[in-house]
């Protein structure tokens, strides 16, 4: 992926005053986090490479490969390990997490991606998931982001970008702030969050029952992701460190001895994109 051009410092402050007066408007106090706000140029990028993706869809042009992905069954939580907490009832103290990388060509712009979940009916978990694809959450059993309709998590849940995209951290940015770790938790205490919306499908059971995983992002989510990979935003500047496509797994708990647990997790995933030159 090529660097991005800097953005200009006027159209930086043309978007943060916008945003603050549609604050404003609504009547909401909130103070932006920068490294959230996409820049314009990158989003033109983005806009330009869905374009392209689309005319590739359309010309019978887009190339496809398949990986298969496993997450390994998961044992109880490693309390008090690494960035793990010791057990304390209705917060969220600990977590296991397995990533995968995509095999995709440096060169590569990602268009869409599709998940065949092997079906097993027995596939169980506790407490809750969460499915990533590079920082940025797929699916969650429970919305722990700022948007959630839960004030549990609002403001101190997980960050969403400009782009509506939800970012997943375990300790949270630099001011220990956005982090999983240490919310609350209360069994289905918010509703569960799939990228996309109504565009997409997240057919996941409740924690502790049984069933099978269906999972369909829009295409366009999945161009954004894949674009933003290996970006950070600094002072309107997007800069690009190479960094592999990671798909990721993660379960949670708060105190009990089946936390973190889930049976293995299997599935195809068909990666489809374009290779610029």
């Amino acid at each position: 992926m090529k660097l991005f051009k800097k953005l200009k410092r006027k159209q930086l402050m043309l978007m943060l005053v916008t945003l603050v007066l549609m604050g404003a408007c609504g009547r909401v106090k909130f103070e932006l986090d920068q490294s959230l706000l996409v820049p314009l140029n990158v989003v033109t990028t983005i806009k330009e490479a869905s374009i392209k993706c689309a005319e590739a869809k359309e010309d019978g042009a887009l190339v496809s490969s398949e990986q298969n992905i496993i997450f390994s069954e998961k044992g109880e939580c490693d309390w008090n390990a690494g960035d793990n907490l010791s057990k304390r009832d209705g917060k969220i103290r600990a977590s296991a997490e397995e990533y995968i990388d995509l095999h995709l060509p440096t060169n590569a712009t990602l268009c869409d991606i599709e998940f065949d979940f092997k079906e097993d009916p027995n596939m169980l978990y506790d407490d809750e998931l969460i499915l990533t694809l590079g920082s940025k959450v797929l699916f969650m059993t429970q919305d722990y982001s700022t948007n959630s309709s839960s004030s549990k998590y609002n403001p101190e849940g997980l960050s969403v970008n400009s782009l509506g995209l939800v970012e997943y951290s375990w300790l949270g940015n630099s001011s220990g702030e956005h982090g999983l770790r240490g919310l609350f938790y209360g069994w289905q205490q918010a509703p569960q969050y799939c990228l996309g919306g109504t565009a997409a499908t997240c057919d996941v059971p409740l924690s502790q029952h049984a069933g099978a995983f269906n999972i369909d992002i829009p295409s366009e989510k999945i161009i954004e992701i894949g674009m933003l990979n290996g970006l950070t935003f600094d002072d309107g500047e997007a800069v690009h460190i190479p960094t592999p496509l990671k798909i990721g797994f993660i379960s949670t708990g708060d105190n009990d001895r089946s936390d973190c647990q889930h049976t293995e997790v299997e599935l195809d995933v068909k990666l489809k994109y374009i290779v610029l030159d």
